[in-house]
C-alpha cells in the first residue's frame, strides 16, 4: 500500500478510535487490538457492553486487552484469554474463549467472574500432566458450558473444581493430535461428575458430545447421570462408530409402560455419525416411550454406518410416534471438523449462540 494511503488509513483510524469512550460494542480484528491502547490513548471505555475480536486464533493473545482492562460495563467478551486484564471483568456475563488455553491459566479467571451465565472455551493439557487445579470455582450464576478438550483429564480436574448450581447445558467436543482426532475417553470420570452435581444440585437438561469415543460401558455409565436430560445430541467424525449402541437405546426402552430406566425424561434426541444401531431396536425404544413421547428425533447416518438405509415402513412408524420433528438420512461424506477453537456452528438444538 503507498505511503499516502497509510497514512489516511491511519488517520481515519484515529478518528475512528477518538470515539472509544462512546462505544457500546466492538468488533474488532486481532491484528489491531494490540495497537488500541495506543490509538485510545488510554481512554476509559465507560460504556462498552461486548466485544468480540475476529480471527483471533491466528494471533498471539498475551496482554493483549489492555485497552479493554477499565471497561466497568462489559458483559461479553470473545477474543483472547488475557489473565492479566480479564480477572478484572469480574461483571462478565459471558465468556467466549478463541485460543487453547491451560486449565492452569484458565482457573484464575473463571474465580474472578463469579456473574458468568455463558463460558465457552478450549482446554488444553501439554503432556497430559497434572494441572494446579485444586481450588474450589464457584460459578453460581453459569448456565452453559462449552468445552474443548484434547484429554479427559482436564474434563476429571474441572469437574473435581467446579460448582455450578444454575448449569442447564453442557456440551464437550474432543480433539487430540492422532489420526482418528477423537478425544478418547477410556473411563468416563463417574466419581468426579456425581461430586459436581452433588455439590451444584443442578439439573443439566441439554448434553452435546462431539467426537468422543468411549467403551459401550462406560456410555451407559455416564447417561446413568443425567436422569433430568431432556436433549441429547451427539456427533461423531467417520473414523469411529458412534458412542450411541443397541445396549444404549435398550436401555432407553420403557417397560410395563413405565418409564425406561435410561435417561426417563428425555425429549429430543439428535444423531450423527457412523451408526451401528438396529432398527428394530430404534422402533421399539420409540413406541415403547408412551409416558414421554419423542418431540424430536433426527438421525443422520455416515458413511460407515451398519445400514445406510431405513425402510419406509419403520421410517412411517417412528415417524408416527415423534410428537413434532422426524428424519433419518444417510450422507455418505462427513467433513472432519476443523478445531482451531470451538467450533460454535455445531450446536445442537436448545444450545445457544451469542454472536
Amino acid at each position: 500500500m503507498p505511503k499516502y494511503r497509510e497514512a489516511t488509513a491511519e488517520k481515519v483510524l484515529r478518528l475512528i478510535c477518538s470515539t472509544f469512550a462512546r462505544w457500546k460494542t466492538c468488533r474488532i480484528h486481532a491484528s489491531l487490538v494490540e495497537h488500541l491502547l495506543e490509538l485510545t490513548g488510554g481512554v476509559e471505555p465507560a460504556l462498552l457492553e461486548a466485544v468480540q475480536v475476529c480471527d483471533s486464533a491466528q494471533f498471539d493473545g498475551h496482554n493483549s486487552a489492555g485497552a479493554f482492562a477499565r471497561a466497568p460495563r462489559l458483559r461479553s467478551w470473545h477474543g483472547f484469554l488475557d489473565n492479566e486484564h480479564a480477572t478484572t471483568w469480574r461483571q462478565l456475563t459471558r465468556m467466549s474463549v478463541s485460543n487453547w488455553v491451560t486449565l492452569r491459566s484458565l482457573m484464575p479467571v473463571l474465580q474472578a467472574c463469579h456473574e458468568l451465565v455463558e463460558l465457552r472455551v478450549c482446554i488444553k493439557n501439554p503432556g497430559h500432566s497434572t494441572a494446579d487445579a485444586q481450588d474450589r470455582v464457584d460459578l453460581p450464576c453459569l448456565e452453559e458450558l462449552i468445552l474443548g478438550l484434547d484429554h479427559v483429564h482436564t474434563l476429571t480436574e474441572l469437574l473435581t473444581s467446579l460448582t455450578v448450581p444454575r448449569l442447564l447445558r453442557l456440551q464437550i467436543q474432543g480433539n487430540n493430535e492422532t489420526d482418528d482426532g477423537q478425544l478418547n475417553v477410556e473411563r468416563w470420570p463417574v466419581e468426579e461428575l456425581d461430586g459436581m452435581l452433588g455439590r451444584s444440585h443442578c439439573k443439566i437438561e441439554n448434553l452435546a458430545l462431539r467426537c468422543i469415543s468411549m467403551p459401550s460401558g462406560e456410555m451407559l455409565a455416564m447417561a446413568k447421570q443425567f436422569s433430568s436430560l431432556l436433549e441429547l445430541d451427539i456427533r461423531h467424525d467417520y473414523a469411529l462408530p458412534i458412542i450411541l449402541t443397541d445396549d444404549l437405546l435398550r436401555s432407553m426402552t420403557a417397560v410395563r409402560e413405565g418409564p425406561p430406566p435410561l435417561l426417563p425424561q428425555l425429549k429430543n434426541l439428535s444423531i450423527m455419525g457412523p451408526l451401528q444401531l438396529d432398527h428394530a431396536v430404534l422402533l421399539m425404544m420409540v413406541e415403547l416411550r408412551t409416558t414421554k413421547r419423542f418431540t424430536r428425533l433426527h438421525i443422520s447416518a455416515m458413511r460407515g454406518s451398519k445400514s445406510d438405509d431405513m425402510d419406509k415402513y419403520t421410517e412411517d412408524r417412528i415417524g408416527a410416534m415423534v410428537d413434532s420433528s422426524f428424519s433419518f438420512v444417510f450422507d455418505d461424506v462427513l467433513a472432519r471438523d476443523t478445531f482451531q477453537g470451538i467450533d460454535f456452528a455445531l450446536l445442537g438444538a436448545g444450545l445457544s449462540t451469542v454472536w
